[in-house]
């Protein structure tokens, strides 16, 4: 399945299914915007499922944007299909 990235209101929407094949747009999307902007807020609350490759690379790019003093704002995760990888923190 692919995905979709919309803006909302100044929120990031992804849409879709996050897996190891697609997670690489989703981090380069984020990346780009990363560059002008210090801060990113985004909705994972429309995401039909996300595999444990993919939530480890968001994992490391939010650790790195921190580590650049950047701000990563992920939230969504009460979305039951994407709850059992609560460990994803931003």
């Amino acid at each position: 399945m692919s995905i979709e990235i919309k803006e909302k209101d100044g929120i990031l929407q992804i849409l879709g299914h996050i897996n190891s094949k697609n997670v690489s747009l989703v981090k380069t999307h984020l990346a780009k915007i990363l560059e002008v902007k210090e801060m990113i807020r985004v909705s994972l609350e429309n995401v039909s499922g996300i595999d444990y490759d993919a939530l480890h690379v968001l994992e490391t790019f939010n650790q790195k944007m921190f580590e650049k003093k950047k701000s990563l704002s992920i939230f969504g995760l009460k979305n039951h299909q994407i709850s059992k990888y609560d460990r994803l923190h931003a």
